[in-house]
């Protein structure tokens, strides 16, 4: 949509449904004595637009975000300190733009700020500001990002782990399935089919499923696989459909389901199985995509500076390089914000977890501080998300 078409479709929401306004209107102009000149029956709203948010990368070819003014102008209520028809009718207005879709392809309005500019004997300013976004598959469509995702629950942890065939081997338990360590895999005793069995219990309702990951460092490639699952042990159906498994990490998804019971299919393995972690899960799509020019997009080398007692600089390599992600992202809304919060309590609980980057890939890792989540407005959060490879 162009400017023109945004404003005008603000201005008709509110022309249309709050019935208390005596006269909406587009504005060009600040909201000093611009709006006194042209001040008709109060009380009355006035549409800015103020301007639009572009995509660097992109050559300034595409809008990201585009922000929209709404001045409100009422009589001040002389019997009382507080202006409580200005503030309800203030309520009402925001009420009414919030959440509201412009056009296709473009996301909810967002309040932004609220804030009394303008105050004189015969009238209040009020100002409200809104923006509102292009839908994430629009911009990654344009510039061919991947959605970026996180993933952080295993129902193998919370679940009885089994095998329905094959032999665990004791030196390299079962357990190991799901204790969130790469570097210790789970073996059975010999290269025959193995069938692992998760059952959800049932005390809770089962929780949804949407993902498997199998981390690198297994060795499975060609080796066809299966998942299955059911809601009574009995009747069993394909999850996804089943596969030939490829060098480096395995990821299947499928729309989410909750069932009681899984089985992964190992069929006919060449080699004795060596499995790293299976995780079964449910993958979190970011609702708004970070800005290409706020991305950090990196390998750390793993290198520990130190220095002696004379003040002499030694230099450690720990290990391979780890690779870093850091993405910003302005007005995540409350369901991002609390997939953020639950990463940092599975973070701070020793708990690695998966992020699917901006190019599709799957690393294993954990937040260097905190998500520096804060609160622009009711509702509306900025996030700084500092993610580092974990080595196996």
């Amino acid at each position: 949509m162009k400017a023109d078409e945004i404003v005008s479709a603000v201005v008709d929401i509110l022309r249309n449904e709050v019935t208390s306004l005596r006269s909406v209107a587009s504005h060009i102009g600040s909201a000093g004595p611009d709006i006194e000149r042209a001040i008709p029956r109060l009380p009355a709203v006035y549409v800015t637009y103020n301007g639009s948010h572009y995509n660097v990368a992109c050559q300034n070819t595409m809008v990201v975000e585009a922000e929209v003014g709404v001045f409100l102008v009422t009589k001040p209520n002389s019997h009382r300190a507080e202006d409580t028809v200005g503030l309800s009718l203030l309520e009402e207005v925001r009420g009414t733009l919030s959440g509201r879709q412009l056009g296709p392809g473009m996301e909810g309005l967002r309040p932004v700020s609220t804030s009394l500019v303008l105050r004189k004997e015969s009238h209040l300013v009020h100002s409200l500001t809104f923006d509102t976004a292009f839908e994430s598959s629009i911009e990654k469509a344009l510039d061919g990002r991947e959605a970026i995702r996180t993933a952080h629950m295993n129902i193998l942890e919370q679940s009885i782990v089994t095998l329905l065939q094959g032999t665990e081997d004791t030196d390299h338990p079962l357990y190991r399935l799901h204790d969130r360590n790469l570097s210790r895999p789970f073996m059975p005793t010999d290269a025959e089919t193995l069938v692992v069995l998760v059952d959800q219990g049932p005390e809770v309702p089962p929780k949804g499923v949407d993902t498997l990951i199998i981390p690198s460092g297994h060795n499975l490639d060609g080796t066809m696989l299966e998942l299955r699952r059911s809601d009574d042990g009995i009747d069993y159906v394909e999850a996804t459909e089943g596969w030939v498994a490829a060098k480096g990490t395995v990821h299947r998804t499928w729309a989410e389901v909750e069932s009681r019971y899984w089985q992964l299919i190992v069929n006919s393995p060449s080699l004795t199985p060596s499995i790293p972690e299976v995780f079964l899960t449910r993958g979190y799509e970011w609702e708004r995509m970070p800005l290409p020019s706020s991305y950090v997009s990196a390998e750390d080398n793993n290198i520990v500076n130190r220095s002696t007692s004379d003040g002499r600089q030694r230099f450690l390599k720990s290990g391979p390089g780890r690779r870093n992600r850091v993405y910003n992202v302005s007005h995540c809304n409350q369901s991002m914000k609390e997939e953020m919060l639950s990463l940092w309590e599975t973070w701070g609980e020793g708990r690695p977890f998966w992020l699917c980057d901006h190019e599709g890939q799957w690393i294993y890792g954990g937040l260097k501080g905190s998500p520096g989540l804060l609160e622009n407005v009711t509702g509306s959060f900025s996030l700084a998300f500092d993610f580092m490879e974990v080595l196996s």
